[in-house]
């Protein structure tokens, strides 16, 4: 079984998030895209599934990220900041 963590809970990361959720026996969980994100937690909730930590999102196996270009301006350093322990993960 592998952990698997979507990040954002827009339509494309909870279409990913509910198909994974419902669909395989992987350990999913959900990270919003900023702190505190109350659609993070409404979409936990709704699939049973765990909000996801930073500790959490290190030792996932598959991380999913799906933002269109917009939602990613160049001054977001998540992932550029987490690039080092992130190197042997797949992030897609």
């Amino acid at each position: 079984m592998k952990k698997i963590i979507v990040i954002g809970t827009g339509r494309m990361d909870g279409a990913f998030a509910t198909a994974f959720a419902r669909r395989t026996s992987h350990a999913v969980s959900i990270r919003g895209s900023h702190a505190g994100s109350s659609s993070a937690a409404a979409l936990s909730r709704q699939l049973d599934v765990r909000l996801a930590d930073d500790k959490e999102l290190l030792a996932a196996d598959v991380v999913f990220v799906a933002t269109p270009p917009a939602a990613s301006p160049p001054e977001n350093r998540y992932c550029r900041d987490r690039e080092a322990p992130l190197a042997r993960r797949s992030v897609l």
